[in-house]
């Protein structure tokens, strides 16, 4: 069992009552932007909208369900299953099918981010009369992500002069609003590229550990480039704190620990496997 590390660090039930922490505060927030990402393309999609259309309306929510498929995929791999278990081809096949399927969501979110982004800074001035768009299927973008219609209300309070228009889109904004809406839509991109890159590293780390050649100094190295993009991150997680909202400051916080779970069992891992290989090249001797 891969608990050779942890079980010096703190008891292993505190070990397993902190990652059911970590994984349900995940899911749960994982449900609030799967339900952003239902409410917005309730406003932004129709039976006429393209594919690129709902690729961007649904990036979250693609990239949500990936990621919690592939921390639980990472999970397995360095905790719970044992070498020899995820050696047998079944399973090592099982795991790198779902993986690359998990992988294949996250591009696909990737891809989403860029296309909003890009549809974000493709924007002109608004020309006419909010009023106008009243029933229409227009709406006003708040902040990223959240949509809302257009009300005799709510025309009454926007003022054209004072407001823009995405290109080619039936959404309009407030320029005061504007410039956060891109921070948050560049912050999305840069943070969803990071975590690509981790888990890259992450899954040389694995592969290395299960053919017997990771060793520290290859830990070093990929440590240093891995320290580089959770600092990243952070910083990432500190702006959404600043532009956006405590839940998305607080989902990445969460998945910032529930990584470095992942590096902890690894990391674990590899001091279990070479306390073994010095153990038995002292009996062989």
């Amino acid at each position: 069992m891969k608990h050779y590390v942890l079980q010096y660090l703190a008891p292993e039930r505190l070990i397993t009552l902190f990652k059911c922490f970590i994984y349900t505060g995940l899911c749960i927030n994982g449900y609030q932007f799967i339900s952003d990402d239902l409410a917005a393309a309730d406003q932004l999609l129709s039976g006429a909208s393209s594919l690129s259309d709902i690729v961007n309306t649904f990036a979250v929510t693609m990239d949500t369900l990936a990621w919690i498929s592939l921390l639980v995929v990472f999970e397995l791999e360095t905790w719970v299953l044992d070498d020899k278990t995820i050696k047998l081809k079944r399973v090592k096949w099982s795991l790198n099918f779902f993986t690359a399927i998990c992988y294949m969501f996250i591009i696909y979110a990737f891809v989403g981010y860029a296309g909003k982004l890009i549809m974000l800074l493709d924007s002109v001035p608004f020309v006419g009369n909010p009023c106008d768009l009243v029933n229409t299927s227009s709406v006003i973008i708040t902040t990223l992500d959240e949509y809302h219609p257009i009300t005799a209300e709510s025309c009454q309070l926007l003022n054209p002069a004072t407001m823009g228009q995405i290109a080619n889109q039936p959404i309009v904004f407030e320029n005061s609003a504007y410039g956060e809406i891109k921070i948050l839509a560049w912050i999305d991109l840069i943070n969803s590229a990071t975590w690509l890159l981790i888990v890259v590293l992450l899954q040389v780390d694995i592969m290395l550990q299960l053919r017997g050649i990771l060793n520290k100094h290859i830990m070093r190295v990929t440590g240093v480039f891995k320290a580089i993009l959770y600092s990243t991150l952070f910083i990432m997680a500190v702006f959404w704190g600043i532009y956006g909202s405590f839940t998305d400051f607080f989902d990445a916080v969460l998945w910032l620990l529930g990584f470095l779970i992942i590096e902890l069992n690894i990391f674990n891992w590899n001091q279990e496997v070479a306390e073994e290989q010095a153990q038995a090249a002292s009996q062989a001797s």
